[in-house]
């Protein structure tokens, strides 16, 4: 049974107690203060950057902003530390191999929303070599996963203007019609740029759409060469169809070209159509004789003594000279003996 005399000490410590209950909150937030300060800053400052780009990329409408509000954006600490960090390991290194290895391992480690940071500070930075490959790769290394959103960039970002390449050419490997759509959206000279540097990548995967968007171009020693790349494409695969579209080509030269360009390149599967061919269709000239001694280099390398056959017909003159030339050489790696033995033949008939 407690006295009177306890009965003061028990209020005080009753009285105390709401003060310890006021401290917790106090003692927590200082607990907080301390931990933030103990953390590194770049786990700190990683959520503020990506909640300010996520105003404007994704799905990146970059079409909402203007220039000055794209370019606006500081380069986050993290990413200015990385990168000068990048920088001095880089310099440290005199074997291209390793620069080569150290560039695609940074760049593997580098986020999208990084990317387009680095973009915009690489492009208003002093213009060094580095810094020059370093922005054509990271737009293609951002082309190549979201190639829409880097159009939206291009469109409203005044420092994008050279990685125009870069989108046009990772863009129609991913999707060539999306990208054929974004380039005759552009203005005359982009528009002109992007759909040849398309139609440049399609030559391999899809010559007839390659094609197609080259015969749009300005007519020119570019254009000309393009079609000539992509009828040569078309004609190992479909060399019945390539030779009927090139034989509708208006411009004289350039058809004239053109077949030449598809003769040499059906004689790697059927020497003797393509020989046919360029003897029947390319006029008489430097241009056919050309074309003929290129089928025989490559019908030699298939079957050199039916090709010596073919140009035993060949009348005299330097077309006869320079084709068996060219096929003795090609031969004599296969079978030496028959081949001098066919020359020294040729030569004796004379």
């Amino acid at each position: 049974m407690r006295t009177q005399s306890q009965a003061p000490e028990i209020n005080r410590r009753n009285q105390r107690r709401p003060n310890l209950v006021w401290m917790l909150p106090l003692l927590i937030c200082l607990a907080l203060c301390l931990v933030y300060h103990l953390i590194p800053q770049k786990a700190i400052n990683r959520e503020p950057l990506v909640k300010t780009v996520s105003k404007i990329l994704p799905n990146t409408r970059f079409s909402e902003k203007s220039s000055a509000q794209v370019e606006a954006v500081s380069l986050d600490d993290s990413v200015a530390e990385g990168f000068e960090d990048f920088k001095r390991r880089l310099s440290l290194m005199n074997n291209d191999e390793d620069r080569e290895t150290e560039i695609n391992a940074y760049l593997n480690s580098i986020t999208q929303v990084d990317v387009w940071m680095l973009l915009n500070y690489l492009s208003t930075a002093t213009p060094i070599d580095l810094s020059t490959d370093l922005k054509h790769r990271l737009a293609q290394l951002w082309a190549s996963k979201d190639p829409s959103s880097v159009a939206n960039w291009y469109a409203v970002s005044s420092t994008a203007k050279d990685t125009l390449d870069d989108l046009a050419i990772e863009w129609a490997n991913e999707n060539p019609t999306n990208a054929v759509n974004w380039a005759k959206s552009l203005s005359d000279s982009d528009r002109i740029k992007a759909v040849s540097d398309i139609a440049n990548e399609l030559v391999r995967t899809d010559p007839v759409q390659s094609l197609t968007l080259a015969v749009e171009l300005q007519p020119g020693i570019d254009r000309d060469e393009l079609v000539k790349r992509g009828a040569m494409e078309w004609a190992t695969q479909d060399p019945k169809e390539a030779v009927i579209w090139a034989e509708k080509i208006s411009d004289e030269n350039l058809r004239t070209k053109v077949l030449a360009s598809e003769s040499v390149a059906l004689a790697k599967q059927n020497p003797l159509d393509a020989a046919e061919l360029a003897v029947t269709q390319l006029p008489n000239g430097r241009l056919q004789e050309d074309t003929i001694v290129a089928i025989v280099e490559r019908w030699a390398q298939q079957s050199p003594a039916t090709a010596a056959q073919w140009v035993e017909q060949f009348p005299s003159g330097m077309m006869r000279d320079a084709a068996i030339e060219n096929l003795y050489k090609i031969w004599s790696l296969q079978n030496s003996d028959s081949a001098q033995l066919w020359k020294n033949n040729l030569t004796g008939n004379r």
